[in-house]
């Protein structure tokens, strides 16, 4: 699974059920695609390494809780 952010869009690759969990668990956290975009974008401006793996656009599957 991929989420890869980019300046006004979010695209998603991988199997459609993981496409489907991450939705859902994101749509925990926010209302609007925009929300997403800024926060993802804030964590890249801070440059958390923690949140962020190697590549820069690329957000880290979500752990299951």
């Amino acid at each position: 699974m991929k989420i890869n952010v980019q300046e006004n869009k979010i695209v998603l690759s991988g199997k459609a059920w993981e496409v489907k969990r991450t939705l859902q668990v994101y749509q925990q956290q926010f209302t609007y695609v925009q929300e997403w975009i800024d926060a993802a974008r804030t964590v890249k401006e801070s440059k958390s390494l923690s949140a962020l793996t190697s590549s820069s656009n690329i957000i880290p599957f979500p752990k299951r809780q």
